[in-house]
């Protein structure tokens, strides 16, 4: 039984990152997202993520779901949530945020 824990706590089926890059200067930043994210998906660890920086979502993120108001608005692969926002709140923040990129 110990053995199956620990294999779990060092190898789990699922992480849960909250804010796990807000703090960091943004060359540290980079570095570390690139470097963690190859880990995760070469040990085929799914992550769950959770951030404010839609920029950062964006990057890294297979599958978004945006939450307004503790409720789910739109979920679904990150090019499609960009490019066809179904709320009129999202859209607008896409279109500030695209000319900023």
């Amino acid at each position: 039984m110990k053995s199956y824990i620990a294999r779990h706590i060092l190898c789990p089926d699922i992480l849960l990152l909250d804010e796990p890059f807000s703090n960091l200067d943004i060359l540290f930043k980079c570095r570390i997202r690139q470097h963690i994210l190859s880990l995760f998906r070469s040990k085929n660890i799914s992550v769950l993520m959770v951030t404010h920086d839609p920029q950062e979502a964006l990057k890294v993120a297979d599958f978004i779901y945006v939450m307004k108001n503790g409720k789910i608005i739109q979920s679904g692969v990150s090019s499609d949530i960009y490019h066809r926002p179904k709320d009129d709140t999202l859209a607008k923040f896409f279109s500030e945020l695209s000319s900023t990129l």
